[in-house]
């Protein structure tokens, strides 16, 4: 795959974010630096079977995104896969679907990728000092009750998404350079099979 960033798995940190999940807790919306798998700063998320987390829409919470945030606060170079599944349609078309977060730091600075139910597109989007802006957009169908297996590698400046294996966004943007990973849904109820975390030492 010429012309893409290519990770380098030789020798890689490697971590099953959902081996050793607990169940989250809402607590004040606060990003919580302890040892749990996992930091909730919105939303009602459990461990179903199989070891899958997933996402419960409440059609009381009037802001789209809620998030979990897991344990790893300070990444640069990283890979990051998550097999995800929509499971019901959104309560406030045309928004909803699901978000990957790399280098968050917090909820005014990261990146997101976005894959957005209704409009069949993947966006990549960038939220600095509070200012979001999309950076990177493509269409792509996004189907209910499909599970997807996404493959995001973030390292020195470079995005780079992929999607069962084909690359879907690839663009370079260096203003947040480390951060958390984590998950969000909007608007909608969803279900992660696998979220698998490479921390390479080198690219």
């Amino acid at each position: 795959m010429a012309g893409y960033l290519v990770l380098d798995t030789h020798g890689s940190k490697q971590f099953d974010l959902l081996s050793s999940l607990r169940k989250p807790k809402m607590r004040n919306h606060r990003f919580l630096r302890q040892k749990d798998s996992w930091n909730v700063f919105s939303g009602t998320w459990a461990s179903g079977s199989n070891t899958a987390m997933i996402y419960y829409k409440d059609p009381a919470i009037k802001h789209g995104e809620n998030i979990s945030i897991a344990r790893h606060q300070k990444l640069t170079n990283l890979s990051l896969r998550v097999d995800f599944t929509i499971l019901t349609e959104t309560i406030r078309p045309p928004e909803g679907g699901i978000i990957i977060y790399t280098h968050f730091k917090n909820r005014r600075n990261y990146y997101s990728f976005h894959f957005c139910l209704y409009k069949d597109t993947i966006q990549l989007i960038k939220r600095l000092k509070g200012k979001w802006k999309i950076i990177s957009e493509c269409h792509y169908p996004v189907a209910l009750k499909r599970q997807y297996s996404v493959t995001i590698t973030a390292a020195n400046g470079y995005h780079f998404c992929q999607v069962s294996g084909k690359p879907v966004i690839y663009v370079s943007d260096t203003d947040i350079t480390y951060g958390s990973v984590g998950l969000g849904v909007k608007y909608c109820d969803a279900s992660f099979s696998r979220i698998f975390l490479s921390l390479p030492n080198q690219f």
